[in-house]
């Protein structure tokens, strides 16, 4: 147990190993750069990965489950497709292996993905490949006497905990993985539940009388705590490396790394699994979830919160149950959930079985238009929240960050933990309370902040902005460059063969930077194999410099679009690489576009936009005379005004002098 006092700290514990390290900072995102040293980042995740998933606990058949016209990369089978709940089975009737290998196969035409899941527990059973393997592999939890394998419960009713801190267990796994690949069907991930690990018994199954031994019974536990051994098993049970009691908290850490290691050999490519059990350093190998979650505003609300805190902790690829896990949503919920969840790192809706179908297309024509307003928004931001997870990965940064992350010295951001930033650039403020169409959002002095939707200035400080059903107020911060795509398509796939645009949002110095990693996305480690293109984007007073590196990977798109927010005045002249730039150039209050590009990330070379500013149409001469008629009620004229004014830029007038006179009847 940890407290926290007015000056000092301090650290209970009922035993076992405790190492502390202190993290010195100075600034709050080196403390978590320091930490990913420790215990290692983010893994390199497949692209496909970062789209919507689909997934119910209670998809009765396969036939029951269907893709529709919304954005969706991955569909999800819980247990339901499970005989009796036993891993490494399907149900014969429901989940035929013909018919699920042939949906399989239909979504990879569709560039689409299946993940299913898998339970850390097998049943004693005869003739059970999984379990006999698991003896013939020694890889089973042995009883508190290392006599025999422990005899737990979950799912499948009695069942033996796999050991995985055992050296043979990655052969096991992996040999059991391959032989369902074969039996059943082809599957691209793998979500590992019940690893905490959870026993529906106490300590033993049948239940004995209570475990008197030093394990299951520390000298110390937290006043209102439950026993050590409830609803796991026991604690003195014997494993490979050491007793449960050792392991315990890193139980879901080993299935982790052994799932990723299984099936990264198995397929030569970037693995998917997520645990329901982390633990720090976890990121390298998995995604986490927030867990059961419920269909309300509260718990959208806490979901904010909690993917800050997984953030801060070093686990980048997190989630919550979009909508809701346990309960019935409402169609403004999910409304509400999906504009949400659609900046999420990891966005899966996912709902228990007994509730309403929550399906994004399940609701009214308004829920499934703002779902695809959002989910398209989320792919055409995929560059940029792909090269986001690549600095994690290489150095540690975090993808969600509370604004405290970014202006430390602010002390209104310190308290505020329903906004967020994804990287450095955005500020997403949602609307997490029922019934509202305003939302109050904070914007620090300390940068410029435009709206990501219109491109527009914002003022700073705290306002409260207008956001009906269908909107969720995004800021784009000034001195940073997005890169996007210019459109989205329904999977990931489509998507990056789309074309790349810039959006440019100027500082107060008129300065901004940015940067985009891309490669083929299923590389192990495409960044150690330099196979990869890195373009840097810097724009510096009047001039945009495009910087492309090619290292032994070139993507087949092209920067065709660039967005300039922020200028002081529209230009007279484009000019790109010296040469004045006419064609699908673009100017107004929201800023300057420049179209119908063609920067090839091939070249290896840099490109360089200049918009220049013609002093001429600013000399001071006379632009127009402009004369002004006043009348009375009665229509009676009753004065005049003459106002002379110059031009001081391409759309800027500045009046030279104004006289009046008043009309005598």
């Amino acid at each position: 147990m940890f407290t926290v006092m007015q000056d000092y700290m301090q650290y209970t514990t009922g035993g076992g190993i405790l190492d502390i390290t202190v993290l010195m900072g100075p600034t709050p995102s080196e403390v978590v750069k320091q930490l990913g040293k420790i215990v290692g980042t983010q893994h390199l995740l497949p692209y496909w990965a970062l789209g919507f998933h689909q997934s119910k606990w209670g998809y009765s058949s396969i036939t029951e489950i269907s893709t529709v016209e919304i954005p969706l990369e991955v569909i999800w089978n819980d247990v339901d497709y499970m005989n009796n709940y036993m891993d490494f089975t399907n149900d014969p009737v429901n989940y035929p292996a013909a018919s699920v290998s042939s949906f399989v196969t239909d979504l990879h035409s569709n560039n689409q993905h299946y993940v299913i899941i898998l339970d850390p527990c097998v049943a004693p059973k005869a003739d059970y490949y999984p379990y006999e393997s698991g003896l013939s592999w020694s890889v089973l939890v042995l009883n508190d006497n290392g006599t025999a394998p422990l005899i737990g419960e979950n799912m499948p009713g009695e069942c033996c905990f796999i050991d995985w801190s055992s050296e043979n267990a990655t052969s096991y796994w992996k040999d059991n993985i391959q032989s369902f690949f074969q039996s059943y069907t082809v599957f691209d991930g793998l979500w590992i539940d019940e690893n905490e690990p959870t026993n529906f018994c106490d300590a033993v199954c049948p239940p004995e009388s209570p475990p008197t031994d030093q394990w299951n019974n520390p000298p110390w536990i937290p006043e209102g705590v439950e026993p050590m051994y409830s609803e796991t098993f026991s604690l003195a049970a014997h494993m490979d490396l050491d007793i449960h009691y050792n392991l315990h908290n890193i139980y879901g850490y080993l299935e982790s790394q052994i799932t990723r290691t299984a099936l990264e050999q198995l397929t030569g490519e970037r693995a998917f699994v997520l645990s329901r059990s982390t633990f720090l350093g976890s990121s390298m190998y998995a995604a986490a979830w927030t867990g059961d979650n419920n269909s309300s505003f509260a718990s959208m609300t806490s979901s904010v919160k909690s993917l800050l805190s997984l953030s801060l902790s070093g686990m980048e690829f997190v989630g919550a149950d979009i909508c809701g896990f346990q309960g019935d949503a409402t169609a403004e919920l999910c409304s509400r959930w999906i504009e949400l969840g659609s900046f999420y790192p990891f966005a899966r809706n996912h709902n228990e079985l007994g509730t309403r179908d929550q399906e994004l297309y399940s609701f009214d024509t308004t829920t499934t238009a703002i779902s695809q307003s959002s989910l398209h928004a989320r792919y055409r931001l995929l560059p940029y929240l792909y090269t986001l997870f690549v600095r994690a990965h290489l150095d540690g940064e975090t993808v969600w960050r509370p604004l405290f992350f970014e202006f430390p010295g602010d002390s209104v951001s310190h308290s505020i933990d329903e906004q967020f930033l994804v990287g450095p650039a955005l500020n997403v403020c949602p609307v997490l309370t029922a019934g509202t169409e305003t939302v109050s959002c904070y914007l620090p002095s300390a940068s410029l902040w435009y709206d990501y939707w219109a491109g527009t200035l914002r003022p700073v400080g705290v306002q409260v902005y207008s956001a009906p059903l269908d909107v969720i107020p995004v800021f784009l911060r000034g001195g940073y460059i997005i890169p996007r795509h210019v459109d989205s398509g329904y999977t990931t796939e489509e998507t990056e063969l789309k074309d790349i645009e810039l959006i440019v949002a100027l500082d107060k110095n008129q300065n901004a930077q940015g940067e985009l990693f891309l490669d083929d996305h299923l590389s192990l480690d495409s960044y150690s194999q330099n196979k990869y293109t890195l373009a840097t984007f810097t724009a510096q007073s009047d001039t945009l410099f495009i910087s492309c590196s090619p290292i032994g990977y070139t993507p087949s798109n092209k920067i065709v679009s660039v967005t300039i927010l922020g200028l002081p005045d529209c230009p007279d002249t484009v000019k790109v690489n010296g040469n004045k730039y006419t064609k699908g150039v673009e100017c107004d209050l929201s800023g300057l576009v420049i179209q119908d590009l063609s920067i090839d990330f091939a070249s290896g070379s840099e490109t360089a936009i200049t918009w220049i500013l013609d002093d001429s149409l600013s000399g001071g001469a006379i632009a127009g005379i402009v004369l002004v008629l006043f009348f009375t009620a009665a229509g009676v004229a009753a004065g005049v005004a003459i106002i002379i004014y110059k031009k001081v830029g391409r759309s800027k007038y500045s009046t030279i002098g104004e006289e009046r006179a008043t009309c005598v009847t």
